[in-house]
């Protein structure tokens, strides 16, 4: 748990670890929602992991990876690099 001090404007800095975890980059939309008396945040668009894109984007363990990115990591692998 991460305790965090909000803004006289409201504001709440999310930690970097966490946005990492989730795949949020700067100026992404985010959605909240109250439910329970929980605030509950999650990224209104997914996107590519590798190279940033939001588009034809899959979700892989959690993270997002785009079509081009998955059949360049596929072409890899055939070949060996670990890379």
């Amino acid at each position: 748990m991460v305790q965090k001090k909000m803004s006289t404007h409201g504001a709440v800095n999310i930690p970097v670890q966490m946005r990492r975890s989730m795949g949020l980059q700067p100026k992404d939309v985010i959605e909240l929602e109250e439910k329970d008396g929980a605030l509950i945040l999650r990224p209104r668009e997914i996107r590519c992991a590798f190279c940033g894109t939001d588009e034809d984007v899959l979700k892989l363990k959690g993270k997002g990876i785009c079509v081009s990115c998955l059949a360049k990591a596929q072409e890899r692998k055939g070949e060996g690099n670990e890379d």
